[in-house]
């Protein structure tokens, strides 16, 4: 096989029309291969939680997914300090089926006395947070990318980038995330 530099000759007819044509001076051989990627429903999760809480509510998130799934969730409070729920000592592998949402705290967790509460940064004064959940389709990429359970930082988006800079390895088909933002309001 010969491989020679391809150009176009341009020529002008009599009629004063142009005329582009492509040629190679010696044989030419080209392959191609083709490839139909599977057709993969992305993954989808779902979010239960109230967009706005009282100060003292119990907190609790309901997590829907049309297929298998395990979840990763944390919080970043107004200051941008993170924590992880999810995975915790209690629950270090929480997923949710189709047939089985997911709720936070489970039920084993408050079996345990765990509960969340609504807590304000500064008395008197609304609170902004954000719930982060990250759902994966394949147990090995859960198990991969998964914080250490209880784990805490207080850089909440260098948190987010860290873990969204591993999951470029993983086929978006494979994971998903939800952002959901509520504002805790001071008791009236």
């Amino acid at each position: 096989v010969h491989v020679g530099v391809v150009s176009a000759a341009p020529s002008i007819d009599t009629g004063q029309s142009q005329a582009d044509s492509i040629s190679w001076p010696n044989d030419q051989a080209y392959g191609f291969s083709v490839r139909e990627n599977a057709k993969v429903e992305p993954l989808e999760i779902r979010v239960g939680l109230p967009s706005i809480l009282d100060e003292g509510d119990n907190i609790s998130a309901r997590f829907e997914t049309a297929a298998p799934a395990w979840l990763v969730v944390y919080y970043l409070d107004g200051t941008g300090h993170a924590d992880v729920l999810w995975p915790s000592n209690e629950e270090p592998s929480p997923h949710a089926t189709p047939d089985a949402p997911a709720i936070l705290p489970s039920d084993h967790e408050r079996s345990q006395g765990i509960h969340y509460k609504a807590t304000l940064l500064k008395p008197g004064q609304p609170s902004r947070e954000t719930l982060v959940v990250y759902a994966f389709a394949d147990k090995r990429d859960f198990d991969a990318l998964k914080p250490a359970a209880g784990s805490e930082n207080t850089d909440g988006p260098a948190y987010a980038a860290e873990l969204t800079k591993k999951l470029q390895g993983v086929p978006i088909s494979r994971w998903s995330r939800a952002v959901v933002g509520y504002v805790i309001q001071p008791k009236r």
